[in-house]
């Protein structure tokens, strides 16, 4: 099988998933609940999380969000996670178009495989969020990069260049400039090429990148005034980077999560990346390259305040490349390889059989769309006049479910309440026994692991 029946094969494997899963409510039901309050606002640069401005992200994401929508009439999974699959399979036909002369098969199919199958690169290709968007734009912000320095490039490709690395911070925000910044200076210092540096990043580069947020602030000074775009600029981007009000993590943070988010390949790359670095096994500037983004990327986000595990994104392609291409340095047997390729293809089949019969039971757990659901009907049975919850997670997206948004309040709000629908968890009700007394003589139904109360 060749790298594009692999493709294929994976895409189908992970159909169930997309197709049967159901949105989370950290980050997932909040994408959704910020795109239907833009769409009530009329707002496409300025967003509000429930009255409180959102800054913290771009727009290009949640403008996806919102055409789904419109388009659809609804918030649907398989849609909103094309968003996600679809980046993630330019990236690997990316790298594999950028490794062609040195990879035949099989090792660019078991750097496809590899790459797909890494643990964060994988779980990011499904899920809903703007990460494997932003990494597809600098991916190929630094593909045309390199196509520029081996003076192949076509005159179009410094354009290009341009707009993928405004298109990354479109996309997520000051990593997607940063990370082609850093790591292509870098290696042009590397290789003492330093009239590159002024060619690549030159008047005209700054200057597009330059026009293109002066319109995008100037539709945020439009609809949301200085404030907005002081909270994005300053807020959100400098003090997240210096000291972190949110994800503050130590300096080490990466060298730890590395370990879960690049399984299962994690000691096999960090093995031949470090080992070649000792040995000094990059041969060639491609692998310099690659290797420059992995340690210059790594290096700033350990910098940074600010750290999650999906930061490091980025760097995944050039790990699994760049690992492939050092194993076909050393000779890996043909044989060999395949017994992984075939291997890595079985946890696709894995991940298949699993989704069907697995991830309806788990949307029990990590969703609350039936409980919604449940109590929108009962909502419309009592003619009740709105939505409460009681220490729900996240309960304030749930408006993305309900079609209205719903009230968070205490126990001491909680007895005050008339003519309402409750939403809480049946452990919340066992470890409160004043809660439980409160309840005992209204109208309860159980959903899974949550009930729905009628306070009258």
């Amino acid at each position: 099988m060749n790298k594009k029946t692999y493709l294929l094969l994976i895409a189908m494997s992970l159909l169930p998933l997309i197709f049967l899963r159901d949105f989370t409510t950290n980050n997932e039901l909040r994408y959704l609940s910020i795109a239907d309050e833009a769409i009530r606002n009329g707002t496409f640069f300025t967003f509000t999380n429930h009255g409180i401005p959102y800054a913290d992200k771009p727009p290009l994401y949640l403008w996806f969000v919102m055409l789904g929508k419109w388009l659809l009439g609804s918030h649907q999974m398989w849609f909103l996670s094309l968003f996600s699959l679809a980046p993630a399979f330019i990236i690997v036909g990316t790298m594999n178009k950028w490794v062609k002369r040195e990879l035949n098969e099989p090792y660019v199919s078991l750097a496809t495989l590899m790459l797909m199958s890494c643990g964060l690169f994988l779980g990011l290709s499904v899920f809903i969020r703007m990460d494997m968007l932003m990494c597809m734009f600098i991916t190929l912000a630094l593909y045309k990069f390199y196509k520029i320095y081996e003076g192949k490039a076509q005159k179009i490709d410094s354009f290009l260049f341009a707009i993928y690395v405004f298109m990354a911070v479109f996309s997520k925000g000051a990593i997607g400039f940063l990370v082609p910044l850093i790591s292509t200076i870098t290696f042009l210092i590397i290789k003492k090429d330093y009239r590159l540096i002024g060619k690549i990043w030159s008047w005209k580069t700054f200057a597009i990148i330059l026009i293109l947020c002066g319109l995008w602030f100037t539709g945020i000074l439009v609809e949301g005034g200085n404030e907005y775009l002081n909270n994005l600029l300053y807020h959100q981007t400098v003090d997240r980077a210096i000291d972190s009000f949110h994800h503050k993590e130590p300096f080490y943070y990466y060298f730890i999560s590395m370990w879960y988010s690049m399984a299962p390949w994690t000691i096999l790359f960090v093995y031949l990346l470090f080992k070649s670095f000792i040995k000094k096994w990059f041969f060639s500037d491609k692998e310099v390259f690659f290797f420059t983004v992995i340690a210059t990327t790594f290096i700033m986000l350990s910098l940074i305040s600010s750290k999650i595990a999906v930061y490091l994104l980025p760097v995944f392609p050039f790990i699994a490349y760049l690992s492939v291409l050092l194993i076909k340095n050393i000779n890996w047997k043909n044989h060999t390889i395949k017994i992984i390729n075939r291997s890595t293809l079985a946890l696709f089949s894995i991940i298949f059989v699993c989704s069907i019969f697995i991830v309806p039971n788990v949307n029990k757990s990590v969703s609350y769309r039936s409980l919604c659901e449940r109590a929108v009907e009962v909502s419309i049975e009592e003619k009740t006049d709105g939505f409460c919850s009681y220490e729900i997670k996240r309960a304030e997206n749930l408006d993305v479910f309900l079609g209205e948004q719903i009230d968070i309040i205490t126990f001491d709000e909680l007895i005050n309440q008339k003519n309402k629908v409750l939403l809480l968890n049946n452990k919340t009700i066992e470890n409160e026994p004043k809660l439980k007394k409160f309840i005992s003589d209204k109208k309860q139904y159980i959903i899974d692991k949550n009930s729905v109360i009628i306070l009258q």
